[in-house]
């Protein structure tokens, strides 16, 4: 143990004290948000001895904010002692927690607003097995939480990829190579590629939702309001419509564009060792760590537009023993077909010269695909419009768009393999891959339905553990038994570590 201050019982930063008062009001103003703003709305119609019962209960509430604050600074210590990170918490429910340090799978440093302003960090330890939350160590001085990061990840085995044995990890101070940086410009484009239909309906989902949690509270004000909007919407013309749509599109619009800056700002992806380490976010700053050995696939997509001004998203899955795998996933907007490359060479070394065996789906998989998007909904619409003639035309005319999308789909769906790697290709306007090692997965199912035992297909899903599921339908039934026991036997024969 380089630094033998670790061995002994330390506490958090004291200003500690300041974000866990801010934590827990933020925490009660979430709760109780609609007291406080009808206190505000009705300030004026109070008289002043309701305002002065109002203020002593505000007065408490600030007094026993702070009373936690110093009890949940007084009662957190941690340590490192016998390979096992310890950590004891809680004043009323006193907790002790005790983490082999070889269970440990990533340790990320993250910081919000409040964190910003205070110059404090937050650790965070995902472990092997861990069933809840990550351990999460909220107040510390940005060196000293490197130092518990850099201590936590010394002297764990490692295993070599040439025999498969066991050996010491030597952790040296490397100089970090960049890998790719997103400046300003570049958030503004990934942010006018986004899909902005979808932020809008995310804004008015939020809105429903805000307008419906008021209406308990204001429900004259609410309703009038709602037949005011009725009427004027009712003795408009078709142009208010038009307006309103183009409205809405444009808030998404700048909603996908703030959105993509507050948190990708000033995103950089650097290589140390046999990691990538991860830095984003404005309000949220974020240092993620990205071990070579825990990343399960790597996938990258596009669209036109993207397409266009070249780049891709690349999103990197990691090993995760929980529910947790969103959180885990990692993605990189706004990267270059260069910056993808380098990636790629980074994750999956020496594979410039593999021989790929490449295999397309059974055309049937067309068949299913225009019959769930085109053929169903189009017999669906004539038959409960039956008496709109045109419905008909607009079912005919989605038939051909349909059958026009799913063959786009059917050609950009394939896979291919080698004696290393998978590789599955999906899409419709877009096209998105995933590439994994054979070795690192972590179950098989073979699966044929009724339908496909007649025409002799059968459909192979593939699953990790980064919870990502790689599904190859529709494929010869020997290919799929071929497959099958090949990825078994990859995954029995191979000692290298998954995670």
């Amino acid at each position: 143990m380089n630094n033998p201050e670790l061995t002994k019982p330390m506490r958090q930063s004291p200003l500690g004290i300041i974000l866990f008062a801010l934590v827990a009001g933020r925490k009660f103003i979430k709760a109780f948000w609609p007291i406080i703003l009808i206190y505000i709305v009705k300030n004026n119609s109070m008289n002043d001895e309701v305002k002065f019962y109002i203020y002593l209960i505000v007065l408490f509430i600030v007094l026993l904010l702070i009373f936690h604050a110093v009890l949940t600074y007084m009662y957190f210590y941690f340590r490192i002692e016998n390979n096992e990170f310890i950590v004891n918490k809680g004043y009323l429910k006193k907790v002790k927690l005790s983490i082999p340090l070889d269970r440990i799978q990533t340790i990320n440093i993250k910081q919000n607003i409040f964190q910003q302003v205070l110059k404090l960090v937050s650790l965070e330890i995902d472990t092997a097995g861990s069933a809840g939350k990550e351990l999460k160590i909220i107040a510390l001085k940005k060196p000293f939480a490197e130092e518990i990061q850099r201590q936590l990840t010394m002297n764990k085995p490692v295993q070599s990829d040439e025999t498969g044995e066991l050996k010491d990890e030597v952790i040296t101070e490397e100089a970090g190579k960049l890998i790719m940086h997103l400046k300003l410009d570049d958030l503004i484009k990934v942010g006018i590629t986004e899909n902005h239909f979808k932020s809008a309906l995310a804004i008015l989902a939020i809105g429903y939702g805000f307008i419906q949690q008021l209406e308990n509270l204001f429900k004259e004000n609410i309703d009038s309001a709602t037949q005011q909007a009725e009427s004027f919407l009712t003795n408009s013309g078709s142009k208010i419509y038009i307006i309103l749509f183009l409205l809405v599109l444009f808030v998404g619009f700048m909603f996908s564009i703030i959105k993509t800056i507050i948190v990708y700002y000033n995103l950089s992806l650097t290589r140390i060792g046999q990691k990538f380490i991860l830095v984003s976010g404005l309000f949220n700053k974020k240092t993620l760590t990205v071990p070579y050995s825990k990343i399960q696939v790597l996938s990258w997509s596009t669209n036109p537009l993207r397409k266009i001004m070249d780049f891709v998203t690349v999103n990197i899955t990691q090993a995760s023993s929980n529910e947790r795998n969103k959180k885990q996933a990692i993605l990189i907007p706004g990267c270059s077909t260069k910056h993808k490359n380098s990636i790629l060479a980074e994750v999956f070394p020496d594979t410039q010269n593999l021989v790929w065996d490449k295999h397309r789906f059974h055309f049937i998989f067309f068949i299913r695909i225009w019959l769930v998007r085109g053929i169903i909904p189009a017999l669906l619409a004539a038959f409960i419009w039956n008496d709109y003639a045109f419905i008909y035309a607009v079912s005919a005319v989605w038939l051909v768009f349909a059958a026009f999308l799913s063959f786009l789909s059917y050609r950009k769906y394939y896979f291919r393999i080698s004696e290393s790697l998978i590789e599955k290709s999906s899409g419709t306007i877009g096209k998105k891959n995933m590439r994994m090692f054979n070795f690192k997965v972590q179950n098989v199912k073979y699966k044929q339905t009724f339908f496909q035992r007649r025409r002799n297909l059968a459909t192979v899903r593939i699953y990790t553990a980064g919870g990502k599921q790689l599904s190859i339908p529709y494929i010869d039934n020997s290919l799929a038994m071929e497959l099958f026991n090949y990825l078994l036997m990859k995954v029995e024969s191979d000692n290298r570590k998954w995670m």
